[in-house]
C-alpha cells in the first residue's frame, strides 16, 4: 500500500452542503470525504475523457465511482489558525430574517410549511491548508497522483484551492492500541484520549451514495467523525487498522471501506 499526500490551501473558504436541504443551507463546518472525493474526481474525468455519469449493471452511477477504484480510503487534515478558536463561520442575517415571514400558526415541531429559505453560510478560512492523504496501491498511484495534481476546487465553483505539493510515500501497518493523529477518523474507530476535536455528522462514502438512479434518503449514509483541531490521542477500537507512513503521521482506518 502506499499514501499520497496532497498539500493545499483555500484562497478563502469554503461552502459545503448536506443533500438534505435548500441550496440555501448552512455550509457544513468541515469538508466531508465525499467532497474531497468529488474534487479528485474532477481531475480524473479530464485525464480519461470520462462523463459525468457512467453505467454499471444496468445502473447509472456519478463518475466518482471510478475514483474509488483507484484508492482503499481518503482522509484529511486541516491547519487551523487558532485549534481553540477553530473554524470561522458566517451566515447571511437577511436570509435568517426571512423564516420570520412564515405564518405563526404553522411554527411547530414537524410542520410541513416550514418551507422558507435556510440561512446561508459560509466558512472562512483564507490561506488555511488542508492535507489530504489517499491509500492506494502502486498499479493506480499515477493515476491518483495526477488526479491529485487536477485538483481546482473544494465544495462549490466558488471555492476554489491550490495545490501546492503532491508527494508518494510508503505505509506500513502497526499493531499499537493509542496513536497520535491529526486526520479526520470515523468516531466509531476511536475514543479520543486527549486533544481538541469536533465531532459532527458528514456523509460516508459509500458505493450506492453515487447511485443515480435510486431513491434513497440521505440521512443513513450520515456518520460522525472526530476532526481534529489539532493533533490528539485516541484510542483504537475494534474493526480498525492502523497505518503509519513515512513521515511518521498516524491514520486510523476501517477495516472494510467502500
Amino acid at each position: 500500500m502506499k499514501v499520497v499526500k496532497v498539500r493545499a490551501r483555500f484562497h478563502w473558504g469554503f461552502v459545503l452542503r448536506q443533500p438534505l436541504y435548500t441550496a440555501t443551507q448552512p455550509s457544513t463546518k468541515y469538508p466531508a470525504l465525499t467532497s474531497i472525493i468529488g474534487a479528485l474526481s474532477y481531475g480524473l474525468t479530464k485525464l480519461k475523457a470520462l462523463p459525468e455519469t457512467v453505467v454499471s449493471a444496468s445502473d447509472i452511477y456519478s463518475t466518482s465511482i471510478e475514483f474509488l477504484k483507484l484508492c482503499s480510503w481518503i482522509t484529511y487534515s486541516l491547519e487551523l489558525p487558532s485549534p481553540i478558536m477553530g473554524v470561522f463561520e458566517t451566515r447571511d442575517i437577511n436570509r435568517i430574517l426571512t423564516v420570520l415571514g412564515i405564518r405563526r400558526q404553522n411554527i411547530y415541531p414537524g410542520s410541513p410549511y416550514l418551507w422558507a429559505i435556510q440561512s446561508h453560510g459560509k466558512i472562512y478560512l483564507p490561506g488555511a491548508p488542508i492535507e489530504v492523504s489517499i491509500f492506494t496501491d502502486e498499479e493506480a498511484l499515477d493515476m491518483v497522483t495526477k488526479s491529485a495534481w487536477l485538483m481546482v476546487r473544494l465544495g462549490s465553483r466558488e471555492s476554489p484551492i491550490s495545490i501546492d505539493e503532491v508527494k508518494m510515500l510508503n505505509v506500513k501497518e502497526t499493531t499499537e492500541k493509542e496513536v497520535v493523529t491529526r486526520f479526520i477518523t470515523p468516531s466509531e474507530l476511536v475514543k479520543v484520549i486527549k486533544g481538541i476535536y469536533d465531532e459532527i455528522d458528514l456523509p460516508y462514502p459509500n458505493i450506492d451514495w453515487y447511485n443515480l438512479t435510486k431513491i434513497k434518503d440521505p440521512r443513513k449514509y450520515l456518520r460522525k467523525f472526530v476532526i481534529p483541531r489539532e493533533p490528539i490521542k485516541v484510542k483504537v477500537e475494534q474493526g480498525s487498522r492502523v497505518i503509519v507512513d513515512d513521515e511518521n503521521d498516524y491514520y486510523v482506518i476501517p477495516v472494510k471501506t467502500w
